[in-house]
């Protein structure tokens, strides 16, 4: 696996921020006028990038006892006496998190957190298809990580342009963090 590094503020800005006025240009009027217009233009960017945004599941073994001996959790193992035997090999750990494609080869970014220490990483697409992704690099400082998944043809998200945005202008999140409907929000 590899390290990041240090990541710069204009691409971790671009990365995690869509601009709703980037993406829907064409597809909205170009100064929404009413809240009905701004609606149709925040729903239409989410629309287009839904084909890009994934649902990330993660799986982690976690045993009762450290390599060296020591017991690990908060009460060094005491608890760990009243398990059944086949939870004192391993408890399972899972956790979930969200994505998006950033190019046709595979790439999925995703925050470093989401994949952390997991044994395993499932990539979940809108079409309902289900992938294990190999982490490729992590920077915890930027929380960032960069997955791969064996997929051809796969829809990258067309970004922002994080220079071009101001103070005061729309931004959209979009996400799928539970592998169910897909998040929008909205600010400014």
């Amino acid at each position: 696996m590899i390290r990041l590094g240090a990541i710069p503020a204009a691409l971790v800005a671009a990365t995690l921020t869509l601009s709703a006025s980037t993406l829907v240009r064409a597809e909205a009027p170009a100064e929404p006028g009413t809240a009905r217009e701004l609606s149709r233009a925040f729903k239409a960017a989410a629309q287009h990038v839904a084909p890009s945004v994934v649902s990330i599941r993660t799986k982690q073994v976690v045993r009762p006892s450290s390599p060296d001996g020591r017991q690990s959790g908060p009460f060094g193992g005491f608890f760990e006496q009243f398990m059944p035997p086949e939870q004192r090999q391993g408890m399972v750990r899972r956790g979930a998190g969200s994505g998006f494609v950033v190019d046709r080869d595979g790439h999925v970014l995703t925050n470093n957190h989401v994949v952390e220490d997991a044994d395993e990483v499932v990539v979940a697409f809108s079409d309902g298809k289900e992938l294990e992704a190999e982490v490729v690099a992590t920077d915890p400082a930027t929380d960032l990580a960069v997955l791969r998944v064996e997929r051809d043809s796969l829809p990258p998200v067309v970004l922002g342009d994080s220079d071009a945005l101001e103070v005061g202008d729309w931004v959209i999140a979009v996400g799928n963090p539970g592998g169910g409907a897909q998040t929008v929000t909205a600010g400014i």
